[in-house]
């Protein structure tokens, strides 16, 4: 998708000059308008129990809640978003274990509290869990990418949402088409 993203009828009013009508102006407004609910956002259950997801939820209900995006279309979305988070931090959690467990290893071999086979044996182990762990982060914070993009989420993609262009039905007649029109031309 090329070009800038269309700024929304607010924007565009306050900056005083306006080059589209007021018809136009109209129907953005009312698209616009089409995406708001009365409903604010509801916690899940399961993100009232993760003490990390409910904090992530209340920073996000408050923020969307300033920019007037605190809607009930979006529960679904911004619950997933914070498990997705919560779970996110759960990991790093583990690979800094997992790492802390591998610097003492080091430190039980230097001291001869166990073998050369014994620390090789528990390193691949610890190697190959902080491989997977990272591979598990990667494929969450790739989903949270996704939904940050492509979910409404970012005042960006909601305005490329909103038409700029009226149904076929609404559109008033085009003055040079009808003049071609009556003058025969085949192709008007």
């Amino acid at each position: 998708m090329g070009g800038r993203p269309p700024k929304s009828v607010d924007v565009l009013a306050s900056k005083g000059r306006i080059h589209t009508s007021k018809e136009t102006l109209e129907r953005r407004k009312e698209a616009e308008n089409a995406f708001t609910i009365n409903e604010g956002l509801k916690e899940s259950d399961e993100v009232k129990r993760n003490p990390v997801a409910h904090k992530k939820f209340a920073e996000l209900k408050r923020l969307y809640g300033k920019i007037a995006l605190n809607s009930a279309l979006n529960n679904t979305v911004i619950n997933t978003y914070c498990k997705l988070y919560s779970e996110c931090r759960e990991c790093e959690a583990d690979q800094e274990r997992l790492r802390t467990d591998l610097q003492e290893f080091r430190i039980k071999l230097e001291n001869g509290d166990i073998s050369l086979e014994d620390y090789i044996s528990k390193e691949d182990k610890i190697n190959s869990m902080l491989y997977r762990g990272d591979n598990r982060l990667m494929k969450r914070r790739d989903i949270m990418l996704k939904i940050e993009k492509e979910s409404l989420l970012t005042i960006q993609s909601m305005l490329r949402a909103v038409p700029k262009k009226p149904p076929k039905d609404e559109e008033e007649a085009d003055p040079m088409f009808e003049v071609l029109k009556r003058k025969g031309y085949k192709n008007a």
